[in-house]
């Protein structure tokens, strides 16, 4: 939908992160604007959510409405048509599955969770609260990631997810969990150097970035890798 200015956008993205809940004005001005509101910031809230209210009427056939309480503003939507509700339902029934020895059960629940997430969260939206938004939904993606990854491994398909893995640590060149996980899926193919590789090429990463080692986690399973310990093998029975 042609969803309008980027505070238009973010006024949706406020709303939407809490279906069915109202949001004070004040708080949406504070997310739209920061400490710095224009001089007539009720009046421009109130054009924003006149026009989203009419686009939401036009656009979605009843399936959202903006609705007014008091000197709130309220999304009224089925939080599954929500991406990121319907991920982190998904999420919630992967991780479930998980607890109850259903590992693969949980990696259809983690694909389908996962192809949820298109591009950049909040594309184009700028502010403190946004940018706060994005940090922490970009988490959660890739905890959903290591989460899966994990679950794949336990069901010894270690070969099967390296080009997956060799895209995430691309992806998140950071991510030592990831990282990690990537080298013992490289060490269990037999690919002992890549997987040494990859320890390297996360360090310089983290020198040249954060200025930081790798932390003991990843240093660890470093060792073990330059040991052949056997306990970086898949255990079976």
């Amino acid at each position: 939908m042609p969803l309008g200015t980027p505070k238009q956008r973010s006024l949706l993205a406020a709303l939407a992160l809490l279906p069915g809940r109202p949001v004070p004005s004040d708080v949406l001005v504070e997310r739209l604007w920061g400490d710095s509101p224009p001089e007539k910031f009720r009046k421009s809230l109130y054009t924003y959510v006149a026009r989203l209210r009419r686009l939401l009427k036009s656009e979605t056939a009843g399936a959202a409405a903006l609705l007014r309480t008091t000197d709130s503003y309220c999304l009224i939507a089925d939080p599954d048509s929500i991406d990121i509700h319907r991920s982190r339902s998904l999420l919630r029934a992967a991780d479930l599955a998980v607890q109850t020895g259903q590992d693969d059960r949980a990696v259809g629940l983690y694909v389908k969770a996962l192809r949820l997430w298109r591009g950049e969260p909040l594309a184009g939206l700028r502010g403190s609260w946004v940018d706060s938004v994005r940090a922490g939904l970009k988490h959660e993606q890739v905890a959903a990631l290591t989460n899966y990854f994990a679950t794949q491994l336990r069901l010894g398909r270690h070969g099967q997810v390296i080009p997956e893995l060799s895209a995430a640590t691309l992806e998140h060149p950071l991510d030592e969990v990831i990282a990690g996980q990537l080298m013992v899926s490289l060490y269990r193919t037999s690919r002992h150097a890549d997987a040494i590789g990859v320890f390297h090429r996360t360090k310089e990463e983290l020198a040249a970035q954060l200025g930081l080692d790798p932390g003991p986690g990843l240093r660890k399973l470093y060792e073990a890798l330059l040991r052949n310990d056997s306990s970086l093998l898949l255990r079976t029975g």
